[in-house]
């Protein structure tokens, strides 16, 4: 868990947010996800198009 808060801090400071964390991967394996999205000035660009 420690790696994960890691990646978290550091995705963080260039910009990226979580928007959604599961505790289950898509086959319904224990293992947790974190989903970030990047957002700069405001914008959100994966949700621009």
């Amino acid at each position: 868990m420690n790696k994960i808060l890691k990646l978290k801090v550091f995705y963080e400071h260039l910009g990226f947010h979580v928007y959604k964390r599961s505790e289950y991967d898509e086959q319904g394996n224990p293992y947790p996800l974190v989903y970030m999205k990047l957002d700069i000035n405001g914008n959100d660009l994966l949700n621009q198009y």
